[in-house]
């Protein structure tokens, strides 16, 4: 399911638009042979059209600084290769979550 985040008067919500066509059964695809989803040029061998995308919008930001920072949260191309199994014996860098009406 590919998801919208839409964000209007300082509230954030996520919200469905639609399913990846990765993820529908080859036999729902109504497209025309020559225009079928897994040969367009962006469709990913592992992961179909399934993409994120991540969009900055303002004012004199620093390009070369944010892209480095980000860059340096992806995973080396070695590990993104393997199989996601292997992802979850990493060290998780973020903070145990819990709900506010939890106790700590």
């Amino acid at each position: 399911m590919a998801y919208e985040l839409a964000q209007a008067g300082g509230i954030s919500s996520v919200i469905p638009s639609g399913m990846w066509w990765a993820a529908v059964p080859q036999e729902y695809w109504d497209h025309p042979e020559d225009q079928r989803p897994d040969q367009q040029p962006d469709w990913e061998p592992r992961f179909g059209d399934r993409a994120q995308q991540l969009v900055f919008i303002g004012q004199q930001m620093d390009k070369a600084t944010m892209r480095a920072r980000l860059d340096a949260c992806l995973h080396d191309e070695e590990l993104a290769s393997t199989d996601i199994g292997k992802w979850a014996e990493l060290r998780n860098p973020f903070p145990v979550f819990r709900m506010a009406d939890e106790s700590a």
